[in-house]
């Protein structure tokens, strides 16, 4: 049989299986990612001796099925020893048993005595945890299921109570590299022997270490999986991570696949806090970092890249309820939500040590709001004590949502030359144009206090007690507005953006007097966040993120640049297209590009955009041809992309400016290939590089460079404003959609009105040209929606109108003013000069029709039901029908509930809630094609009137208030009397049919890999 035949066989044999009920593995032999190779050799396991035999001494690829529950040996027990994943070899664990794994508890529950870790991973071996159940495994040395050196694989598997009294509840690694994709991770703690609530002050506070989970020293990815409810009890300096603690480089981020690491309920306290009522008993002393912490010495500084994952209902006993950074490290954070967070006294949100130091830029920035301060919070009473006299102070908590303290604590007592620093924006990922938030005061934290150093702490050099939290409520009122700028926090110094106390801020969302705005604002945040913070807690400070070190709301790494024209001061206000070339990449060892291809420019090739993947030769998606020409490229090294303003690649949504993240370090090249309308083309092609950050320091902001003939930089771009001069003798301008200035809309018409309103000769009826040549058009620009009007010797020096008279289809028509855009005719030296009027520009918007509707449920006629789909048709002039949209289908949210990218005719990414723009005035009739689940199809027609004339609410003849268009629900079936109910026979008729329809779907895919078609 080929090789082809035995495939398809085994995986009709694999359907046999699972009809009599057993258990298929889900990955394939030829599977890309964690699967073992195809000529993979299988060993079966269904006790400890079989299992050592299949991977002692073992070399190449080695899938170990494990057939029943395990019970591990202990130290007493002969050959307890634990199995070497040796140099060169790659075994992956597989449950093919329901229940199969290993356990530490022996018949009647006895815990099993054991020493170091079930499984040591030699330098140069490879183990893969891909399915089983893996609890109760308790070792006093540190990672009770895996010592790692080498390289450890987990994409699936339940990891549950399993403890250690060192360092990593499950996994223990001081050299090598950990990838975690899946598996559940829970009730997993790292614990000092003895260590309690009542040995606090004594074992715990002597214990140093932490990770319930994990406690990694090399490299940590993390794109998937559940950690919940696990927790470290260590409470020394450089201790926590209720789930994760890393030194080195550490990567959590969402999957390739969607999915998302989910870190909830795990904690870094002296004791289980489950139960505990925080409001009114406070937080117990603990490590910093509930879920993850980040470690970091001078001599070996540590980077993390954190652009993934929700963090919920995390609690530390010190700081940073969710993740905290140490000092010598370097994180970036992509764009984050923190809400409904909670500290002890300082940053509910946010919070910056003494020594941290933050940065950002308009590719992202982290949303807060909601978060509050309640020293409550803080079960140590000495903080809750009378304030001194001499301090100045009157409370112990300062900054809802964000604060930064002062380097003094640090300087006085370190010796240090600290200077913090923070751009504070009042502007969110979502739109870069318009302010999201107010910041106003929100108490001041004293210029001594660190936010940290309280009497539950180590005593070194010195200890401030309840002087650590001091704040004051006098020194900004709650209403004094703190505007967006680059801050520096320093022990001394003056002028209007440098702080010489603590910074402690709220953030009032804009549009706080209209409920639903306000909630707009706050779901769009939510939806186009790659990471979230909610309910999350700590002691002292920080209640969703606490640093020490430098932190980068940004992903990296940016370049931003702008385009000036006549007026240096502010960006142009059409879009420009450019040529971006990457020329030069870095050799990298972080091991964030494509085994397969090697080099690119993408800085994580897991975080290109959604339409951008590996194969996609789009000219806006990286790849090695130049799309400005047709000769084939030939140098494998440089890479091509095409930007345009507002596009996918452009984070900030302002016209006129761009910022783009994700870039490699290497050198590249930046050529404007399309000016702003009104412009000429720069002509000029410029340089940047971009420089990989050193672990612990602040990244090194990219130059723009002029590119000299002789292929190196030249003069820097001043504030990188590349200018344009404008064009002479002609008049431009752009029709676009308001929602999306990028947007050129073709089929517009115009005129030109002088002085006296009346239409300049020659000028009274500009159609779009959209074909090249334009002949006989007085636009000549041949691309739809753009104009070029070349003004003849009729115009002299005066004003003008540019009159809208007809608006592209699906439009509103301008009216009155609305209608005209005046600008102002000089003679220059090269001719006639245009500029336009006050608050005029050449980018001229038009508002879309649009209709919207609900499906509902008869049952909850409140509760939106996704799933339906409809047919849209328009009555024509003559009386019949045509179709508009023969499938409407309803665009949602995905399975964990994130915002897709809305690419049909529903624009509303909210399940149920439907959207349509653009239609042309008419009568159109709705109906509904497919119900949702569970409802009956609707077989009434709907129909709605779509008008030109002016903005309106559509209403929808046939449906309810607000649109709503109600389903019934389908009554269950009875069962038929004497025998089975129809139900279950369609149920067990439709198991088998899936069944049949997947192994014919697998073996069409494995024909299809032969090269089958």
């Amino acid at each position: 049989m080929t090789g082809m035949g035995s495939r398809i066989a085994a995986m009709t044999a694999a359907a046999a299986v699972l009809l009599a009920g057993g258990v298929v593995p889900v990955a394939y032999a030829d599977e890309p990612a964690s699967a073992p190779a195809a000529d993979a050799s299988v060993c079966q396991a269904g006790d400890w001796d079989a299992l050592k035999a299949c991977i002692d001494e073992k070399t190449g690829a080695v899938t170990v099925n494990l057939t029943a529950m395990i019970v591990v040996p202990g130290d007493a027990t002969i050959g307890y020893e634990a199995p070497v994943i040796a140099t060169g070899a790659d075994i992956t664990l597989a449950a093919v048993v329901n229940g199969a794994g290993l356990t530490g508890l022996a018949s009647g529950g006895t815990q099993v005595k054991r020493g170091g870790s079930v499984f040591y991973v030699a330098p140069g071996g490879s183990l893969t945890i891909a399915s089983g159940t893996y609890s109760n495994i308790h070792t006093t040395d540190g990672g009770a299921l895996v010592n790692n050196t080498g390289v450890l694989n987990i994409t699936g598997g339940t990891f549950d109570s399993n403890s250690t009294e060192g360092n990593g509840g499950v996994i223990l690694q001081n050299s090598g590299s950990t990838m975690i994709s899946g598996g559940t991770f829970r009730n997993n703690v790292a614990s000092p022997k003895g260590c309690s609530e009542a040995t606090a002050a004594t074992v715990c506070l002597n214990s140093k270490g932490g990770g319930g989970v994990i406690h990694s020293i090399g490299t940590l990815v993390v794109s998937g999986g559940e950690f919940d409810h696990n927790g470290a009890t260590h409470s020394h300096f450089n201790s926590g991570g209720g789930a994760i603690w890393a030194q080195g480089s550490l990567t959590i981020r969402n999957g390739r696949d969607g999915s998302i690491p989910k870190f909830t309920n795990n904690w870094a306290t002296v004791a289980d806090p489950t139960g505990r009522n925080f409001a009114e008993d406070g937080i117990l002393r603990g490590g910093a970092g509930g879920a993850v912490f980040l470690n970091g010495t001078e001599k070996s500084p540590s980077s993390a890249t954190i652009t993934g994952g929700e963090y919920t209902g995390n609690v530390s006993g010190y700081l940073g309820g969710a993740i905290y950074t140490e000092e010598f490290t370097t994180t970036y954070v992509g764009k984050a939500v923190a809400e409904q967070n909670n500290a002890g006294h300082f940053g509910g949100g946010l919070w910056f040590c003494p020594s941290g130091n933050s940065a950002a830029s308009k590719g992202g920035n982290i949303a807060l709001f909601d978060n509050t301060v309640n020293p409550d919070y803080d079960a140590n009473s000495e903080n809750k004590g009378t304030i001194p006299d001499d301090s100045g102070a009157d409370r112990t908590y300062a900054g809802s949502d964000l604060a930064i303290m002062n380097p003094d604590f640090k300087n006085t007592n370190y010796h240090k030359n600290y200077v913090n620093q923070f751009q504070l924006l009042d502007t969110w990922f979502t739109d870069r144009a318009n302010p999201a938030v107010e910041w106003t005061w929100d108490g001041t934290p004293l210029k001594e206090s660190s936010g940290y150093y309280d009497s539950w702490l180590p005593y070194l050099s010195s200890r401030q007690n309840i002087r650590a939290v001091l704040a004051s409520s006098k020194t900004h009122s709650d209403v004094e507005v703190r505007k967006p700028a680059t801050l520096t926090i320093a022990q001394n110094g003056s002028g209007p953006d440098t702080i010489t106390t603590g910074l402690a801020l709220k953030a009032n969302v804009k549009g706080d007097t209209d409920a639903a705005k306000n909630e707009t604002i706050r779901q769009e945040a939510r939806d186009r966040a790659q990471l979230t913070f909610k309910g999350n807690s700590a002691r002292l400070s920080g209640g969703a993120f606490g640093s020490n070190g430098v932190v980068v709301f940004d992903s990296p790494y940016s370049m931003e640049w702008n385009k000036i024209g006549t007026d240096t001061t502010k960006p142009v206000a059409t879009a420009s297209t450019w040529l971006l070339t990457a020329t030069s990449l870095t050799k990298r060892e972080d091991g964030k590009f494509d085994e397969t291809t090697g080099l690119t420019p993408y800085f994580d090739m897991d975080m290109r955009p959604s339409d951008c993947q590996a194969d996609d030769t789009k000219a806006d998606c990286w790849g090695h041809d130049n799309p400005e020409t047709t000769d084939p490229e030939n140098d494998p090294n440089k890479w091509y992309v095409r930007i345009k303003d507002n596009d996918s690649h452009d984070n900030n949504l302002a016209m006129g400016s761009m910022s783009l993240d994700n870039l490699a370090p290497g050198t590249y090249t930046l050529e404007e290939t399309e000016a702003p309308s009104g412009y000429n083309l720069s002509g000029t092609i410029y340089t940047f590089t971009i420089i990989a950050t050193t672990p612990g320091k602040l990244p090194t902001i990219p130059e723009l460079h002029v590119f000299k003939d002789d292929g190196t930089a030249g003069d820097v771009v001043d504030g990188s404003n590349v200018p344009n001069s404008p064009k002479s003798g002609e008049l431009d301008w752009e029709k676009t959609d308001s929602e999306n200035a990028g947007t050129p809309l073709g089929d517009s018409e115009w005129k030109i009105l002088d002085a006296d309103d009346k239409p300049v000769k020659g000028y009274g009826n500009i159609q779009d040209c959209t074909v090249q040549g334009c002949d006989g058009k007085k636009d000549m620009n041949p691309t739809s929606g753009k104009f070029s009007v070349k003004l003849d010797s009729t115009f002299t020096n005066g004003t003008y109108k540019l009159v809208e008279t007809k608006a592209p289809e699906g439009y509103l028509q301008p009216t009155g003013n609305a209608a005209e855009h005046t600008f102002t005719v000089t003679s220059g030296t090269d001719g006639l000069e245009v500029k336009w009027g006050d608050g005029q520009s050449a980018n001229i918007p038009n508002t879309a029709t649009e209709v919207r509707w609900t499906k509902v449920g008869s049952d909850a006629t409140n509760t939106p039901l996704a799933g339906s789909t409809w047919k849209l048709t328009r009555t024509k002039d003559d009386g019949s029908d045509e179709t508009v949209y023969d499938k409407i289908t309803d665009c949602a949210p995905d399975k964990d509930g994130k915002e897709t990218a809305c690419r049909g005719h529903d624009l509303d990414p909210d399940a149920g809630a439907f959207r349509l723009k653009a239609l042309k005035a008419g009568s159109y009739t709705l109906t509904e094609t497919a119900a949702p689940d569970g409802y009956m199809q609707s077989t009434a027609s709907y129909t709605f009137t779509i008008s030109t004339d002016k903005e309106e609410t559509v209403i929808i003849s046939g449906a309810n208030d607000e649109n709503k268009i109600v389903n019934a629900k389908i009554l269950t079936a009875l069962p038929l009397t004497g025998g089975r109910s129809a139900l279950y026979w369609s149920v067990t008729g439709g198991v088998l049919a899936i069944l049949a329809g997947g192994v014919a779907v697998v073996a069409d895919r494995l024909r299809r890999r032969a090269g089958v078609r």
